[in-house]
């Protein structure tokens, strides 16, 4: 009895998802973006950025987009750098993108960034020989001819 009510107890935390909860802002794949509150580990099919995914192949970039070099940015003669966070799936696609660190916030790295992220395309990662969707974290610099 005291066995299977601990079980069910267990069950209920990880259902419902109970652990630290923080705000993140998220842009999926179609380019919607959207804050959300996240309770625990729970992402829906996507696991969270922190959730070790064990892997014995990491993911390998096919194709790369270039990013547009924001306008204002480069009016204003300004560079900057940008870690993505980015959530590459079974097919190779990322499905979730975001933004860890800007060193210029406010001039369009951002979102240039993950426009280009969603661009992209992968050779998926790999455990146990079969494809398998994992988190990755790049850097993108924006530099000036000249600068």
């Amino acid at each position: 009895m005291r066995k299977s009510l601990l079980l069910s107890i267990l069950s209920i935390f990880l259902l419902v998802g109970c652990g630290p909860k923080e705000k993140r802002v998220i842009i999926d794949e179609s380019g919607q973006e959207y804050s959300q509150v996240i309770k625990g580990w729970d992402l829906g099919i996507i696991p969270g950025p922190d959730k070790f995914i064990w892997v014995d192949v990491l993911p390998e970039l096919k194709r790369e987009a270039q990013p547009e070099y924001p306008k204002r940015a480069m009016e204003d003669g300004r560079t900057g750098s940008v870690i993505v966070q980015a959530y590459v799936a079974a097919d190779g696609r990322i499905k979730k993108a975001e933004i860890i660190k800007c060193s210029n916030h406010d001039l369009g790295f951002e979102k240039a960034a993950l426009d280009a992220a969603f661009k992209s395309l992968f050779k998926p990662a790999m455990a146990n020989g079969k494809p398998i969707g994992v988190w990755i974290s790049y850097k993108v610099i924006f530099t000036l001819k000249g600068k």
